[in-house]
């Protein structure tokens, strides 16, 4: 029960918004009825229905469907509301001393490397033979 000094529970929430009302929004924006939104998002109808109902907390892949299934995208924003990119690839991520960051090699792969070039050695079974 909630009174005047206290906010009712809304659920879940992405931010400041409650997932309910997020999906709910998406879903009505393109005119989708609850069982179109679940075709498009390949999920349960009763998924949609328990999402906007508050009672089930989606998994941050279905609400992606969801939203994607209005045509809409999950991204992050800064506090002046522009897109935050990923950063780019491995090959190009450089240092502050503008290097190139180099992972280190895993103990298998320094093996592999120091004995490629190393002739097997001979198979045992062969060698009590009459």
């Amino acid at each position: 029960m909630s009174t005047v000094f206290e906010p009712p529970d809304l659920g879940p929430t992405v931010g400041p918004f409650p997932i309910a009302g997020l999906v709910r929004r998406a879903r009505r924006i393109v005119g989708l009825s609850q069982l179109r939104m679940a075709r498009f998002a390949k999920v349960a109808p009763s998924t949609v229905a328990r999402v906007e109902a508050g009672s089930l907390t989606p998994s941050l892949a279905v609400l992606e469907r969801l939203l994607a299934a209005a045509g809409l995208y999950l991204v992050a924003v800064d506090q002046e509301g522009r897109v935050v990119l990923p950063m780019e690839v491995w090959d190009d991520t450089r240092d502050g001393a503008d290097r190139e960051a180099r992972r280190r090699r895993s103990q298998w792969e320094v093996r592999v490397a120091k004995y490629r070039n190393v002739p097997p050695p001979p198979d045992p079974r062969t060698w009590y033979r009459d």
